[in-house]
């Protein structure tokens, strides 16, 4: 087994699957991106991303050709990686060991690594394969399984997706994730009423209504 293969099986990254993860990324200029991302263990020392080729995390991964993958438990954080990169930016970032993008400091779970290669997909996304640098987890109690946790977590994967589909003028495949984010800001508000949760999901459910308005008019 190589290097790696031990760490990533400790950690509980089965090869083959996707976790969800917040990828940091930085620009040429230095500037940090956070994106939601699924990302698949493929062997014992690399990893997959499949990436949408209009964002950012695209650009900077083919300029500066590093990223940490951050493994995190705290739905609110994972909102404020998506929409309030500022606050994120402020206090949650610390220097990563061997690679330029900072890494959260809250995260369960990080991964350094650099671009190994990429390649074009027929679905308008790039599969860039990522090589394991260094690999951190720190010691926590375990998660106890909530609905509204993955509710969240579908919901702004979703929600960053609709503009992507809208612009494509793929007006049904915008308005499904709009009709599962509204299924699950109604489950939150049966599951976690009053929660942190079910306020997130509601800002998200606005976002949403905006981003339809919007190119409707």
């Amino acid at each position: 087994m190589r290097k790696w293969a031990k760490c990533l099986d400790e950690i509980g990254l089965r090869k083959g699957f996707i976790y969800e993860s917040i990828v940091v990324t930085v620009s040429r200029e230095g500037k940090p991106n956070f994106a939601p991302m699924g990302v698949r263990r493929l062997n014992n020392e690399n990893l997959s991303l499949k990436i949408f080729k209009e964002t950012k995390t695209l650009k900077n991964l083919l300029e500066t050709y590093e990223a940490t993958v951050n493994f995190i438990w705290d739905v609110e954080l994972f909102y404020l990686c998506v929409f309030e990169k500022k606050k994120v930016l402020k206090d949650k970032v610390c220097s990563s060991l061997m690679v330029k993008p900072p890494r959260l400091k809250d995260a369960g779970v990080y991964i350094e690594s650099s671009v190994r290669s990429h390649r074009e997909m027929k679905n308008s996304r790039v599969e860039v394969v990522l090589a394991v640098k260094h690999v951190k987890a720190e010691k926590t109690f375990p998660k106890l399984l909530c609905r509204c946790d993955y509710a969240v977590i579908e919901s702004l994967i979703h929600v960053t997706r609709i503009p992507v589909f809208l612009k494509k003028r793929n007006f049904k495949k915008a308005k499904d994730l709009a009709s599962l984010i509204e299924h699950y800001s109604s489950l939150t508000q049966r599951v976690c009423p009053g929660s942190t949760h079910e306020k997130i999901m509601l800002n998200i459910l606005k976002r949403t209504k905006k981003y339809l308005n919007n190119f409707d008019n």
